[in-house]
């Protein structure tokens, strides 16, 4: 006789954070496959190939409960192994639970399906579980559900290097991984996208189209923006923040003397400012100046991006002269009827060292992971050649039950 499938909550359930609800047996694919969806057509997981990961939501009759990062595999001991991650808090995972169990699921101690399922619960595997809780867009949850087994098979082989005498190429591994780390925080945290300009060269209609809402008030008036105001946004995938700030002009008004201060400040923590020039405009001396607050920035590597707006106005004759400053690298956009803002987009990806099309590279995601390749590159160069702290701060990183790199990579 096939026992009933089993079911449980493996990790403890809380606010904002990331919960994995586990479903072992081979009955359990057809129960599971009839609560999954995506683009509003059920989710076979027969079908879905061992260990990849979709994202769907997790569907109850009519009604949605919760978006998930679902995978599924077979387990020697237990047939196949669902891992459902879920974010949605106690309550959602206790309204999946008890689906499960109106299905003829057994919900059971978390203690009777490890010893099975083979669920990974090292260090690695909870990090990233708390990643994804706070994950900003659905291709950076995408990509921390695979950096565990990615990141524990290359440190894996880092080990190897070092256990083999093959330093520099230890080393090299390394500082592959730390120079990535940047990259790990823009995804992880968000970038900061600062629009500077002068009054009324559409800024707030920009900051508008990209995060693709309604945040700011848009008039012809200028000085209209008289604070910065916040966006949240994404560029194919990347999180962004995108800061409207006020023009930048002479100001008698002490209040519009302060916003202009306080749109330097933003420029100074942005990782990209956009200048913003109204292309129907006549040329201004401002606009042939570097942004202000961008030369403390450019000591973070900020980049500068010049857009020409208003692109479906005509063009004043002042700007025809094609040696304008800026005028060669610059985009036209429209930030009104949105013409340009692919490339626009694309270009702050870039700017940010995630262009579109790439993979994103493997990386660190966590203090602890980023200080402990720190001491274990300190430990194999600068003299010291302490190859076993090196190999045991390696082999805390991905768990000390896994020495060889080897992770399973359930549950993410």
């Amino acid at each position: 006789m096939i026992p009933p499938p089993r079911a449980s909550c493996l990790t403890p359930p809380s606010p904002g954070g990331i919960a994995v609800v586990q479903v072992i047996g081979d009955a359990a694919v057809p129960i599971v496959s009839r609560h999954l969806a995506k683009a509003g057509r059920p989710v076979e997981l027969s079908q879905v190939p061992p260990d990849e990961l979709r994202m769907c939501r997790v569907t109850d009759g009519a009604e949605v409960l919760d978006d998930a990062v679902v995978c599924v595999r077979q387990s020697r001991q237990a047939g196949a192994v669902i891992d459902i991650n879920l974010h949605g808090g106690p309550r959602i995972v206790q309204r999946v639970l008890l689906m499960l169990q109106r299905e003829g699921i057994r919900i059971v101690e978390p203690a009777e399906l490890l010893p099975v399922s083979g669920f990974d619960a090292g260090p690695l595997c909870g990090e990233v579980m708390a990643a994804i809780g706070r994950a900003k867009t659905r291709q950076v949850a995408l990509w921390l559900a695979r950096l565990p087994g990615w990141l524990a098979a290359e440190i894996g082989r880092i080990l190897e290097c070092v256990r083999d005498d093959r330093i520099s190429e230890a080393v090299a591994g390394l500082d592959q991984l730390l120079a990535a780390g940047e990259s790990a925080r823009i995804l992880t945290e968000g970038a900061r996208v600062v629009l500077r300009g002068r009054p009324n060269t559409g800024k707030s209609t920009l900051a508008n189209a990209l995060s693709e809402r309604e945040h700011a008030i848009v008039s012809d008036s200028p000085g209209t923006t008289r604070d910065w105001t916040e966006h949240p946004a994404a560029v194919h995938g990347v999180p962004v923040t995108v800061v409207d700030t006020a023009g930048i002009r002479e100001a008698a008004d002490a209040i519009e003397q302060e916003a202009i201060r306080r749109a330097i400040q933003q420029a100074e923590r942005a990782e990209v400012i956009v200048r913003v020039i109204d292309r129907s405009s006549p040329p201004h001396p401002e606009d042939q100046r570097p942004p202000l607050g961008a030369r403390v920035e450019r000591g973070r590597r900020a980049a500068i991006l010049t857009v020409f707006n208003k692109c479906d106005l005509p063009e004043h004759p002042g700007r025809l002269d094609p040696g304008e400053q800026g005028r060669r690298d610059a985009i036209c956009i429209s930030a009104l009827t949105g013409e340009g803002l692919d490339l626009l987009r694309t270009r702050i990806a870039e700017s940010l060292g995630l262009p579109a099309g790439v993979p994103w590279p493997l990386a660190p995601f966590a203090p602890r992971q980023t200080e402990l390749l720190g001491q274990a590159r300190a430990a194999l160069t600068g003299g010291l050649d302490d190859r076993t702290w090196a190999v045991a701060c390696l082999q805390n990183l991905i768990g000390r039950d896994s020495p060889d790199g080897s992770s399973s990579g359930a549950g993410v």
